[in-house]
């Protein structure tokens, strides 16, 4: 008789157990995606901000470039980041095409280019971030892909 009571005491106390364990995780989730939508906003908001800056700083006649050297492959993940939730809640494949860069500057296949390139890194990824947010919005399910490929010219300049 006891034991039929711990047994079923011991039950019920598991379903308990698995519903608050169930319920924690699921708030836990939807907190990290708030979140996670939170920082996109923030950082979506951070370069409107830049972009009023150099519109001023344009007509003042004060635009600077800042021109160094940076990996393009990690720019662009980080501009896909911003808006890669956006692209879950639509369904949307949103990824990155590095056609002709590889990962690493070190050991170079003869095809390939370093993912270093010298240019102004906040204005490459004002452009992409506009050229990403008018595609996912006009985008209805299916994919967005941001391909990116260095272009050799004969001055030996190469252009992304």
């Amino acid at each position: 008789m006891i034991e039929k009571y711990i047994i079923d005491m011991f039950g019920e106390i598991d379903e308990d157990l698995s519903f608050i364990l169930d319920k924690l995780n699921t708030t836990l989730s939807e907190l990290q995606n708030g979140m996670v939508v939170q920082e996109s906003s923030a950082n979506v908001m951070a370069f409107l901000v830049q972009d009023l800056l150099d519109y001023a700083q344009i007509k003042a006649g004060k635009f600077r470039k800042n021109i160094s050297k940076f990996d393009i492959r990690k720019s662009v993940e980080t501009v896909m980041c911003i808006q890669r939730q956006k692209a879950l809640d639509n369904n949307i494949d949103f990824y990155p095409t590095f056609k002709n860069i590889a990962e690493t500057p070190d050991n170079l296949p003869d095809s390939m280019f370093s993912p270093e390139v010298c240019t102004d890194e906040e204005r490459v990824m004002q452009v992409l971030l506009g050229l990403q947010s008018n595609a996912l919005k006009f985008t209805e399910g299916g994919k967005v892909e941001i391909e990116v490929q260095i272009i050799k010219t004969h001055g030996g300049d190469s252009y992304l």
